[in-house]
């Protein structure tokens, strides 16, 4: 009983520790160069989910 326990806190937590979702940092060095999607010029496109940290000094 003592093992199955101590084995599922493992499990819970390694499960607990894995991120589904990824991170993504803005920086100053995104704003250098722009990006040109159908007839607008940008600097930053996102185009998948998770979590942005903008670090840029705007």
């Amino acid at each position: 009983m003592i093992k199955k326990c101590l084995l599922f806190l493992l499990l819970l937590f390694v499960v607990g520790s894995v991120s589904a979702v990824p991170d993504y940092t803005i920086d100053e060095t995104d704003f250098e160069n722009t990006t040109h999607i159908g007839t607008y010029d940008v600097f930053v496109f996102i185009n998948e989910s998770g979590e942005y940290n903008v670090t840029a000094d705007l």
